[in-house]
């Protein structure tokens, strides 16, 4: 008898040691970023479906955006140092201001629109066991974005036929699957068995192009999330 409760004293204490030692988890988070501006010597086919929009001998373009706004989840499994999950998350960034050189690429002025992506991914990472509380991690994803690219602008007036005119009021979206990675590097700090607290860089892109911007997408962004096994 004395030796049964050996036993199961080891074993309360095998699996309770150490965080997140083989079982199933969930994960959430959140963050901010930057899509780094696109610049092209070709037109945005995206701004050229708009009305009062032309081109004449277009150097370059480019259109920067504004903050991203970075959301994810997943769950997955705990196979000692490594991780498996399915992840899904979300980018939004609204653009920032277009610039071109050579020629008058657009008539209508403070177009306005937005970039949103979202992703399903198979990630894998790797646990360093630094200490009890602090866990880096690496990790890395492979899967699709799904991304739309949205224009739109009302109560501007166009230079057409010779005089100015208003504009009707308008929008349009261009939307695309495309293959995508991600790569990730953070720290876990362990709070209990079964809570983690994460922050992590992660990098997003596309492998193919944007058909609405001639360019792939890519995202830098910074995320605090937490981490639930069960």
């Amino acid at each position: 008898m004395r030796s049964v409760s050996k036993c199961l004293v080891v074993a309360s204490l095998v699996v309770s040691g150490g965080a997140f030692a083989d079982n199933m988890y969930v994960s959430i988070g959140g963050g901010i970023g930057k899509i780094p501006a696109i610049t092209s010597s070709r037109d945005f086919p995206l701004l050229l479906k708009s009305p009062g929009i032309y081109s004449t001998d277009v150097n370059s373009i480019k259109l920067s955006f504004k903050s991203s706004k970075h959301f994810n989840g997943a769950i997955g499994y705990q196979f000692g140092d490594i991780r498996a999950e399915i992840g899904i998350g979300a980018i939004k960034a609204n653009y920032e201001k277009f610039e071109q050189e050579g020629g008058h690429l657009f008539i209508a002025k403070n177009l306005s629109g937005n970039i949103a992506s979202n992703n399903y991914f198979l990630n894998g990472y790797y646990d360093f066991n630094y200490s009890e509380t602090l866990t880096p991690y690496i990790g890395a994803g492979v899967g699709v974005s799904k991304v739309k690219n949205t224009l739109y602008h009302s109560g501007l007036y166009g230079y057409i036929n010779g005089v100015y005119s208003p504009l009707p009021v308008f929008k349009a979206n261009v939307k695309q699957t495309l293959p995508a990675y991600q790569l990730i590097a953070g720290t876990k700090v362990n709070l209990t068995n079964q809570l983690a607290l994460t922050a992590d860089y992660r990098f997003l892109g596309t492998i193919k192009e944007m058909k609405a911007l001639n360019n792939r997408l890519h995202n830098h962004s910074i995320n605090l999330g937490l981490i639930f096994g069960f």
